[in-house]
């Protein structure tokens, strides 16, 4: 069952009502080993971009990094529906949603950074199985 909430994700993006509670578990072995491994490759490039040019990674070199490796086990876990609507996944192929996004984040009016969760756009769990429109 659903709980009432109310949440602000962080790039401006709020949901009002009722939402799922996803369990999705833990990745399986194969799953968890090529996210590390993924991980692993994609944070040295993200760092050496904060540590040699000064500032966070853009959107595009985040998702030169496929972590969409995860998208069909996410799907099954989630009873193939979007984690936002609940509508059964409507093509075969819909979008691996990170709950706190990875490029750009809006915090609101007191806070002057606005660069999204780059360290976190390969960890299971910050991925949601999603369809096009909600994570469009």
């Amino acid at each position: 069952m659903g709980a009432r909430a109310e949440a602000d994700r962080g790039d401006g993006r709020r949901y009002n009502g009722v939402v799922i509670l996803v369990d999705r578990g833990k990745p399986d072995e194969g799953t968890a080993a090529g996210l590390s491994a993924l991980e692993t490759r994609a944070l040295t490039e993200m760092r050496r971009i904060v540590q040699t040019e000064g500032r966070d990674p853009n959107g595009a070199e985040i998702a030169g990094f496929d972590y969409k490796i995860v998208g069909d086990l996410l799907c099954r876990r989630q009873g193939r529906k979007c984690a936002y609507c609940e509508h059964p996944e409507q093509r075969r192929k819909n979008d691996v949603e990170h709950f706190r996004p990875k490029g750009r984040a809006d915090r609101g009016l007191f806070h002057s950074q606005s660069h999204g969760y780059w360290w976190l756009a390969w960890r299971w769990e910050n991925l949601l199985f999603a369809c096009r429109n909600c994570n469009q």
